[in-house]
């Protein structure tokens, strides 16, 4: 829908009607006439835009942990079956996207194209190699990294959440911060003296997740304690300083 008041940022309201999804831009006029053109006139977007949806899963906590014990011991991989259709599953539409995009892109835009083709190519093997490389009982974290890595590589939209959007979220989006931080022209890094370890724990103790997590629960920690941590992938560990004590973590658990 046009709601354009000729401002340069655009701003996305989301609402639910009745059963349906409705999403109004603020654009401004020159971007809404290049985006629709002259099909519509100034009531509204009249065609809809196709999405496609992929959901890529892996469980990083201590409750994937028991769950891959359980696996190992009682010989039921159930669980780790559907992790893994679903990661495949949603693989097979990336792919088909990509070949889409490929044929688009290179017809409207050759040369840009030309310059990001090699890239996408090699977004989509890791993408692949990480999926179809996917074992029960183990913690595939890479599916996620290579899937955010070829969704933003083909200019789509994402969402990185776990069950509270909080702790798990928070961890998540502090590794996907320090890596698009690393990979930039070095000057516009930050100092090499740091690492990608203590860039991502200085984001997860100083950044925006802690207050999100203090908003949540009333205290700036992240719900883990000592032994969950423990338990978290070593790239998806947060600071000591950031985590709450045991008891606490029970009693007060959240996510």
């Amino acid at each position: 829908q046009w709601l354009g008041d000729g401002r340069k940022n655009i701003h996305v309201d989301l609402q639910i009607v009745e059963d349906k999804i409705v999403i109004s831009f603020v654009l401004a006029r020159p971007d809404f006439d290049q985006f629709v053109g002259n099909t519509v006139g100034r009531e509204g977007l009249k065609r809809g835009i196709r999405v496609v949806p992929a959901l890529f899963t892996q469980g990083i906590n201590e409750t994937q942990t028991f769950a891959n014990i359980y696996s190992s011991v009682i010989g039921d991989s159930t669980g780790s079956s559907r992790q893994m259709d679903l990661n495949n599953a949603s693989l097979e539409r990336i792919e088909q996207y990509y070949r889409s995009y490929c044929g688009w892109k290179a017809a409207a835009e050759p040369d840009e194209f030309r310059a990001e083709e090699i890239l996408l190519a090699q977004t989509l093997s890791d993408t692949r190699t990480a999926v179809r490389s996917q074992r029960g009982g183990q913690k595939e974290v890479q599916v996620l990294i290579s899937a955010a890595n070829a969704v933003r590589a083909l200019n789509g939209g994402r969402v990185t959440f776990c069950k509270s959007g909080k702790d798990r979220t928070a961890m998540s989006i502090t590794l996907e911060q320090t890596r698009l931080l690393t990979a930039m022209p070095l000057e516009h890094r930050a100092s090499p003296l740091f690492d990608d370890a203590q860039i991502a724990n200085m984001l997860r103790e100083f950044g925006g997740r802690i207050v999100v997590a203090e908003k949540n629960v009333g205290r700036p920690k992240y719900s883990f304690n000592a032994a969950q941590r423990q338990l978290l992938p070593a790239q998806y560990r947060p600071p000591p300083s950031t985590i709450q004590d045991f008891f606490t973590s029970v009693k007060a658990r959240d996510s």
